[in-house]
């Protein structure tokens, strides 16, 4: 092989240029060469590096323009303009970026001048096309090429200023019962981003990232105060529950007992909604139902299985870890794959590698309702996907169960997106503030007919000694016809679900 330089293309270099941009400038300066050519000379000088872009930018000089890493790569979007000059940044990918901030025009997925897709490294190097590919040198638009003025790119800075700010390691939430919960930072892509950013970021306001062709879309949040916190994280918040075996009512706590209520009101108010005048919600264990008893049962009403399920989650943990263990391992569940169903956690401490912070009590009260509307609209999620592959089974024949149901049925598309921490506030970004009341849910038409059919089969394979079955106050349930439920649940409990819970079954078979 002959031995020659290779041309950068630093003449066509821009600030907040992207990986594609600096492979494409490099492309364009070493006419006449074929790619596998440029790859093997990179890789005599320049072996330490893994891809081609990454040998190209070693033999780079430090760029006075630092550029965070966004993880938006890509080429999928680009501005007309700027690909003529040779130009793109990683920015261009952001979809709620609307046009290009230096040309002001709408972003394409097509070269305007071929009308193809915008090129691969691979598509790139075989073509000449000057909007998109090797455009030859004297076909280059001179001088606006080789032109660097900073001024040119500011909004292209600013862009990057504003994304960029701030972002910090990942922080996580401490539950009562010692687990460790973590809170996702809201990726840049997101379109809630921008809002988010808005509101911690010192120097942007709405009407500076309009200026910047930036699609506002609103976004809720809430801001708690923090105390600083010495100790380390432990399981001691979460003693209370590990001692508790009695099973006694006094073992109730009150507050959390009254945001059980009213989400529990909330979501009776929601099912009346979407079902019949008839139909009456009701309670039913489904403990030691497999799910071959499903199969051949009239399909289950939708609503019912849900509060059902999500009744017996919330208020056997209120007894300690012994008694919801029992009552929350359902068979149909290890049937398809699912070991326990989304539960709910009361968080305490906020977290990061070196520091940790207590929470308030209003935010320990908004949290804790949130997680159990939450857990509710995904148990429902389950029971949704549950009752649609009961009714494959049925038309297929099917013996292999868990290969017709997902291992994972929680979306938690609606979950808090972003902690932010401002010195002494935490600030919480979300998208629903009420996600029971905000979600819209299938209407049940016949519902009351379902519900007595899968009622009156219930108690014909389940032996009474432990059936559980009770009805829910549909009109307007008050507070001590909450407690009489938590009593009588509290009765199964100590009576009815001791009597099956060490490997014997109480199911008949009838069909």
């Amino acid at each position: 092989m002959n031995r020659f330089h290779l041309n950068l293309g630093l003449v066509f270099s821009r600030p907040y240029e992207s990986d594609y941009s600096i492979l494409r400038r490099f492309l364009v300066a070493n006419p006449g060469i074929p790619l596998s050519t440029l790859k093997a000379v990179l890789r005599l000088q320049n072996d330490g590096q893994s891809s081609f872009v990454e040998r190209i930018k070693a033999l780079h000089p430090a760029s006075p323009y630092p550029q965070p890493d966004i993880n938006c790569g890509g080429h999928r979007r680009q501005c007309p303009e700027c690909a003529k000059r040779l130009y793109h940044t990683d920015i261009y990918n952001i979809e709620w970026l609307t046009r290009c901030p230096i040309h002001q025009c709408m972003f394409t997925s097509t070269c305007p001048v071929c009308g193809l897709r915008w090129p691969d490294e691979q598509e790139m190097a075989k073509s000449d096309c000057p909007g998109c590919s090797r455009v030859r040198i004297k076909e280059l638009i001179y001088p606006d090429c080789v032109e660097h003025h900073h001024e040119t790119y500011r909004t292209v800075g600013d862009i990057y200023d504003f994304v960029s700010y701030k972002m910090e390691d990942e922080l996580h939430l401490s539950s009562t019962e010692g687990s460790v919960i973590w809170w996702r930072e809201i990726e840049i892509g997101h379109p809630l981003f921008p809002a988010c950013q808005v509101l911690r970021h010192p120097r942007y306001s709405r009407a500076n990232i309009k200026r910047l062709n930036i699609v506002f879309t609103p976004v809720r949040h809430s801001s708690f105060p923090l105390t600083y916190y010495k100790g380390a994280l432990t399981r001691d918040g979460a003693n209370y529950r590990h001692k508790r075996h009695r099973c006694e009512a006094e073992d109730l706590c009150p507050r959390t007992l009254k945001a059980d209520f009213v989400v529990m009101c909330d979501i009776i108010k929601k099912i009346a909604s979407r079902t019949n005048k008839k139909h009456r919600p009701y309670l039913s264990s489904y403990r030691y139902i497999r799910l071959v008893d499903l199969v051949n049962s009239p399909d289950p009403c939708l609503y019912c299985l849900a509060l059902s399920l999500w009744f017996f989650n919330v208020a056997s943990k209120k007894y300690g870890d012994a008694y919801h263990i029992d009552t929350h391992d359902y068979p149909f569940c290890e049937d398809i794959g699912i070991y326990g169903i989304h539960g709910i956690s009361e968080l305490n401490l906020l977290s990061d590698d070196e520091e940790n912070y207590k929470i308030n009590g209003s935010f320990l009260r908004w949290s804790y309702r949130r997680s159990l509307e939450w857990c509710f609209l995904d148990i429902l999620r389950f029971v949704e996907i549950l009752i649609e592959k009961i009714r494959i089974y049925r038309q297929r024949a099917v013996h292999d169960y868990s290969a017709y149901i997902p291992k994972r049925a929680r979306d938690s598309s609606g979950f808090q997106y972003l902690i932010d921490r401002s010195g002494k506030v935490m600030t919480i970004f979300f998208e629903q503030a009420h996600p029971i009341k905000d979600s819209l849910l299938p209407r049940i038409y016949k519902s009351h007919e379902i519900c007595q059919e899968h009622r009156q089969y219930m108690k014909e394979i389940i032996d009474g000694n432990v059936y559980f079955d009770l009805d829910v106050p549909s009109d307007s349930m008050t507070y001590s016809q909450f407690l009489d439920l938590h009593e009588q649940f509290r009765g199964f409990l100590k009576t009815k679900l001791v009597n099956y819970c060490r490997g014997s079954t109480p199911i008949r078979k009838i069909w």
